[in-house]
């Protein structure tokens, strides 16, 4: 294990807490002390509270300071009392890494932490890299000068983050993050836990072929893009499928009443889920599924997208998607297509659908073995490893 190593996590938002305690108790259990801040609303999370009690304490203080409305407003209107305020706890840790790279703060922090000569890694999520524009990412450049590692997770974008920096390549780290939905889905597996399918897509959907389509209610999931392709089916094919759109997460209310708008007029039956799912109703959505299309405008490496080929479910994904690695390099079973072939990919797909089931059901242990923590944790250690002094112990 290792020897006392402490890591502090950045991360902005609640959608991104999940992953982030997968990635705390982890690493803990490799032996990395390890706290996670949501740099946003100060929610914390450790395994190690006691080791942490002098950073807890302080957090503590300000969380009381941001309960006071003229203190908000006073403290959420300055990027210099933020990084300040968080840049005091960085003596208590060996390495910070910051996850989504996503405002000023993490620029006033980098200097700030260069000064005081922590490590530092930036962990990018993938929309922090592809959904920005050139102006942003030119800015960028003199803060990713001053970091120790960037951490990214494929090699498709590792690739793209060269094509556009032309630099950085003795810095960059590449390790996809563990899925922790797995374990749930495997309980659910082992128990033969059920549904009443019907209730839960509140409709009847007994002996149809259920597609879902995305994983969020963002305007990147490109739903209209996917609705038009899956209007144009002929009507007998339209009469086997019942089609979800996951419209929980990152919730936009505009983006979902354009799509309830669109979907106003469609010849087919559908299920837009705009409720809180727990884990357990996560987990169900993505067993009950039998086609997953992902047509986003830009992706790096979704975890929804790996929990619908964990589950065995027919993979449909855009040809401009960094996904094909997964099939040159693991032999990952998957449908690749454009966005004008998406109607003749999914009519094939729908025609074949046993066998591609089959095929598709051979994806879980290779998907398992590329993303559960178990494997995962090993290779964040040996990233944050490289950046200090500390060693296994034998």
């Amino acid at each position: 294990m290792l020897d006392r190593m402490k890591v502090l996590i950045l991360y902005p938002t609640e959608n991104q807490a999940s992953l982030i305690k997968g990635c705390v108790d982890n690493l803990h259990f490799k032996g990395i002390k390890t706290f996670a801040l949501n740099k946003n609303t100060w929610d914390y999370y450790t395994l190690d509270s006691t080791e942490f009690r002098t950073v807890i304490n302080h957090l503590e203080r300000w969380r009381l300071i941001m309960h006071s409305p003229i203190a908000q407003k006073i403290v959420f209107h300055s990027y210099y009392l933020l990084s300040k305020s968080i840049g005091s706890i960085f003596g208590d840790f060996d390495v910070v890494d910051y996850n989504f790279y996503s405002d000023v703060i993490y620029d006033k922090l980098i200097v700030y932490g260069k000064n005081v000569g922590i490590k530092q890694v930036i962990s990018f999520w993938g929309s922090d890299f592809y959904r920005v524009s050139d102006s942003t990412k030119e800015r960028r450049r003199k803060y990713i000068d001053l970091i120790d590692a960037i951490h990214l997770e494929t090699i498709n974008v590792k690739n793209d983050f060269l094509n556009y920096y032309n630099d950085y390549i003795t810095k960059i780290k590449v390790c996809n993050y563990g899925i922790g939905l797995f374990n749930q889905i495997d309980e659910l597996v082992n128990t033969r836990k059920s549904i009443d399918r019907n209730k839960f897509y509140g409709c009847n959907v007994d002996g149809k072929i259920i597609i879902t389509c995305g994983y969020n209610a963002r305007k990147g999931q490109q739903h209209e893009l996917m609705i038009r392709a899956l209007e144009m089916l002929d009507d007998s094919v339209k009469e086997k499928i019942h089609v979800v759109f996951p419209m929980t997460y990152a919730s936009d209310d505009s983006v979902r009443a354009d799509v309830e708008k669109e979907l106003d007029s469609v010849n087919f039956s559908y299920t837009c889920m705009t409720r809180l799912l727990s884990l357990e109703e996560l987990a169900l959505l993505r067993m009950n599924s039998d086609i997953y299309i992902n047509m986003q405008i830009s992706d790096s490496f979704s975890s929804s997208t790996m929990e619908y080929f964990y589950t065995g479910n027919i993979i449909i994904i855009g040809e401009w998607l960094p996904y094909k690695f997964l099939k040159s390099e693991y032999g990952i079973d998957y449908t690749e297509t454009s966005k004008s072939q998406l109607t003749r990919n999914l009519t094939s797909v729908i025609s074949d659908i046993k066998n591609k089931k089959d095929c598709a059901a051979k994806n879980k242990p290779i998907v398992r073995l590329l993303c559960s923590w178990s494997n995962v944790s090993e290779r964040l250690c040996s990233m944050y490893m490289e950046l200090t002094p500390y060693q296994y112990k034998q």
